[in-house]
């Protein structure tokens, strides 16, 4: 089997205000455009980007019959890099197991602006096996 992620990180660095997911996307969304945003992609691509595919991986050997269809995920990064309040969406079979899979990890802790606790991780993955 042949895993092949496609998928679009966004890291933002704005406070992590919104509750409800669709509050929490579209403002991480909204500060993608920001100068702030592009701040974390270093970050992003030596803490976030390896573990997908690793994590992935282990998810669709873990569980029974995968669901291979994509999903989102919102996170808050905590400056200790402990991510907190994850949430995905559809909560399917994949898009659960990488979620605990991902909370449980602590990262090395971004770099945020005075009195940011926080800033919100958006992952859209679209997974497809070959």
């Amino acid at each position: 089997m042949k895993l092949l992620l496609v998928g679009f990180i966004a890291l933002f660095a704005c406070p992590a205000y919104g509750r409800d997911f669709d509050g929490r996307v579209s403002r991480a969304n909204a500060a993608l455009a920001s100068k702030q945003g592009g701040v974390y992609a270093e970050w992003v691509d030596e803490q976030i980007r390896p573990l997908i595919t690793k994590t992935l991986q282990e998810c669709f050997g873990a569980v029974d019959r995968p669901d291979n269809s994509g999903f989102l995920l919102v996170a808050d990064v905590k400056r200790s890099g402990e991510l907190s309040d994850v949430e995905v969406r559809p909560s399917t079979n994949i898009s659960r197991c990488f979620a605990h899979s991902l909370e449980s990890k602590v990262l090395q802790g971004p770099i945020l602006a005075k009195g940011q606790r926080a800033f919100p991780l958006v992952l859209d993955l679209g997974v497809h096996v070959q």
